[in-house]
């Protein structure tokens, strides 16, 4: 179509609406500074979350150290204790340091050492009297005190416990060679403090050593109470030290502390030098934390990863915000772009509308299901050419006209009950109906109808859509015509199996043997299995050819329910099995078939005693509910999948696990059960959890059920 005159695309300039543009500008630059500080602050907010969460998962390592210090304390305080009771040697100091549990808790952790106190003078004396003390302890019998030193009092190591082979060596050694080196001033334990040592490489001590550690010392005095005295009166009854050994790598070691993996990436400083460091990875912050021991103080630096992150919620929180803001500025250009372009928006709109509607029209005329389109009262508006081939009328005679044209064969309630929902309740309806086409034919059809309302909500025409589904009941009609020829096909020879197999039994063909017997009751057993399948294939046919009966009569509800718990409470003696029936006192008579109900009574409590184990009992319970009666069937067996409940009522079905303990079975007994029920004017359900059990139920009304027209009833 050509187009004369001005473009409709019509511009803020040409309206003289240059105010209104700078307005626009402004605004959105404000808007952007708004947004970016907006986000910045958001991203700022989460990563001073992330210093302080860090910060306190630091705080909580350090605790962590300090704790196993102390506990470690307390084991060699105990220690020292037991060394100045009386008749001690080095088989009961390490039996009781084992008893302490210090192994277990720390395995190859500690190393325990005692130097007591010795002049120079009686030197010979100590060594020989400790090595017959020792009698019998191999590693005593070489013992020498060394190296050499020209002070008058030593301290050579008299017991040692230990699992490091490198600190073997030191039995025997003169701790005064190392105390100036370590840092251990001797004057300050007889002071009764506890005193760390500098960091002692092993090698100054055992050459072949690269061990290093520290040593926590504590004064052995032979009197309790000696920590209060004056150092004068205190050096009189110093007998010794007792050390505890313990590498960095052990006391500050990630895999002895039971800390997050984000804060076992850090270094410990001793007098400003690095003396232990775990991990080396990358990292976008340090927090330094101290930690005193006695008298010496660590420096432990906490280096946060660069990819530390604090709660879900809270990361996403910029996020929010960013995707937040992006929505807000879209959403406002967007509402400029729509009011700049909107004239021109008009036009390009229409032009799609009409090329939507031809694109409709070519699609709805391509389908093989027929459509019209009616006015409020039905009148066809317009018909696609699907139409023509089901109905036999042309589209030019069914203009104008209603579906009554090659309708009005159903039921005048159908008519209503249409009506009803697509006028009055305005939603859609869908149905299946029979209606004749031109030539007199009558077929099925499945109809979808549709009310269109306009903006203020009252109607404006309606959508119809029919389909002929005559090939599909027909295909229906002979599968379920094939099903019931060869149940009773089936029937016959299945019937004449066990009649033969029951004279077999009673002898008529000669006496059996014991072995022959077995085999043919075997048969037999097989046999009315294949006749109770074959039974409920012929049940499914009559339910899906119309043709089951309901005839109900006056029936002692309690009655039938006992003797169908009675004729199955034969079957389960030899399994511990029971059937326990709890039922209101008052009787109860109803007006039901009592051959279907019996069925279902029967499959029920059969199904929950087939899948409960040995000793199991299951209950049968009656309840009155207003106008109904509830029958509950609850076992404890081996319940339904949560994924498969949906389909238990479908022909065929059988849950996984219900296979795998019993093997056969048609799977139609629950299918039947619905169809009873619902046929019989009740409700049916479960409910069933894996492993732990399933209630199943039924609901028949108090005032009885109406006869439902049939030709036989379920056998």
């Amino acid at each position: 179509m050509a187009q004369t005159g001005k473009n409709p695309v019509v511009t803020l300039a040409e309206k003289g609406s240059w105010w209104r543009m700078m307005l626009a500008v402004i605004t959105s630059l404000v808007l952007v500074g708004i947004s970016i500080w907006v986000v910045v602050s958001a991203y700022k907010n989460v990563e001073r979350q992330r210093d302080l969460a860090f910060e306190k998962e630091a705080e909580a390592a350090v605790d962590l150290i300090g704790d196993r210090v102390t506990y470690l304390m307390g084991q060699v305080s105990g220690m020292r204790s037991f060394l100045v009771s009386t008749d001690v040697n080095s088989t009961k100091w390490r039996d009781y340091i084992l008893a302490t549990d210090v192994e277990t808790k720390f395995p190859e952790a500690f190393s325990f050492v005692y130097a007591e106190r010795v002049e120079r003078k009686n030197l010979d004396e100590f060594v020989k009297k400790l090595k017959k003390q020792e009698a019998g302890n191999t590693i005593y019998e070489n013992y020498v005190v060394f190296p050499e030193t020209p002070q008058e009092e030593m301290f050579p190591v008299k017991y040692l416990y230990t699992q490091d082979t490198e600190m073997t060596p030191l039995l025997g050694y003169d701790l005064v060679a190392i105390e100036k080196a370590a840092g251990i001033e001797s004057e300050k334990v007889v002071r009764g403090e506890q005193v760390v040592s500098d960091l002692i490489y092993l090698k100054s001590m055992v050459s072949s050593s690269n061990r290093r550690g520290y040593a926590f010392i504590l004064p052995v005095f032979t009197h309790f109470g000696m920590l209060e005295q004056n150092p004068e009166e205190k050096l009189k009854y110093f007998t010794g030290f007792f050390a505890a050994w313990i590498s960095p790598e052990k006391l500050f070691g990630a895999n002895m502390v039971d800390t997050p993996e984000a804060v076992q990436d850090f270094s410990v400083f001793d007098n400003s030098n690095e003396v232990w460091r775990s991990k080396n990875r990358k990292f976008d912050g340090v927090v330094t934390k101290k930690l005193r021991v006695f008298n010496k103080e660590f420096v432990l630096e906490f280096k946060k990863p660069v990819n530390y992150r604090v709660s879900g919620f809270g990361e996403a929180v910029p996020l929010m915000v960013l995707f937040g803001v992006v929505g807000v500025n879209l959403m406002w250009y967007l509402t400029l772009l729509s009011v700049w372009l909107s004239r021109r928006s008009a036009v390009w709109m229409a032009m799609e509308a009409t090329k939507d509607l031809n694109k409709f029209k070519q699609a709805v005329e391509g389908v093989s299901d027929h459509v019209v389109i009616t006015d409020v009262d039905g009148r066809i508006l317009y018909a696609n050419k699907a139409v023509e081939g089901i109905t036999g009328f042309s589209r030019s005679e069914i203009i104008g006209k209603t579906p009554a044209l090659w309708g009005g064969l159903m039921e005048k309630e159908f008519y209503e009950k249409m009506w009803k929902v697509i006028k009055i309740n305005k939603q859609p309806y869908y149905g299946e109906l029979r209606n004749k086409r031109k030539n007199g034919e009558i077929y099925d059809a499945e109809i979808h109808v549709s009310p269109i309302v306009d903006e203020k909500g009252d109607l404006a025409f309606f959508v119809g859509i029919e389909r002929d589904v005559s090939k599909v009941k027909a295909v229906d009609r002979m599968k379920t015509e094939f099903l019931s020829i060869a149940s009773h096909q089936l029937r016959t020879p299945l019937s004449a199996v066990k009649w033969f197999g029951r004279m077999l039994l009673d002898g008529d063909a000669g006496k059996l043997s014991k072995e022959q017997k077995k085999y043919v009751e075997q048969i037999n057993q097989s046999n009315d299995r294949e006749i109770q399948r074959v039974n409920a294939l012929l049940n499914v046919s009559r339910i899906e050819s119309g043709r089951i009966v309901v005839t109900p009569k006056e029936t002692d509800f309690y009655q039938l329910i006992d003797s169908v718990i009675s004729e199955l409470s034969v079957g389960i003696e030899n399994e511990k099995k029971k059937i326990s029936f709890s039922r209101p006192k008052r009787d109860l008579m109803i007006n039901i078939d009592p051959d279907l109900i019996q069925h279902v009574l029967s499959n029920l409590i059969s199904n929950a005693l087939r899948y409960s184990a040995s000793g199991q009992i299951v209950r049968v319970e009656v309840e009155i509910e207003g106008k109904i009666v509830k029958v509950s069937v609850v076992d404890k067996g081996i319940g339904i999948p949560e994924e498969q409940q949906q389909r238990v009522f479908d022909k065929f079905f059988r849950a996984t696990n219900a296979l795998k303990v019993v093997t056969d079975g048609s799977g139609l007994g629950l299918y039947l059960v619905k169809t009873i029920i619902l046929s019989s004017g009740g409700q049916v359900g479960f409910i069933s959890e894996e492993n732990k059990g399933s209630t199943f139920w039924f609901t028949l009304p108090l005032s009885g059920m109406e006869k439902k027209e049939g030709e036989v009833k379920l056998s």
